[in-house]
């Protein structure tokens, strides 16, 4: 019997605008598919650049980082 693989994703945002940075360790497991954030809505307008990699569940293995480009954070 083979072990589901348990990636973690990790989440990093980039606020051009302000400077800002937040980053989300384990935001979610990958057999989610999806992962949707909630950022503060004072920064709506702001241009928000998203980095994303995964790693194994111990941490000890890590994947390549993913830039997802620049989004303006909508209110």
């Amino acid at each position: 019997m083979a072990l589901a693989r348990a990636d973690l994703l990790h989440i990093i945002f980039y606020n051009e605008t302000t400077k800002q940075m937040v980053s989300i360790e384990k935001a979610c497991p990958r057999s989610a598919l999806s992962y949707t954030a909630q950022l503060d809505p004072v920064h709506a307008g702001d241009m928000i650049h998203t980095w994303f990699f995964f790693t194994s569940e111990n941490g000890k293995l890590r994947s390549g980082t993913n830039y997802l480009g620049p989004v303006i954070l909508q209110a």
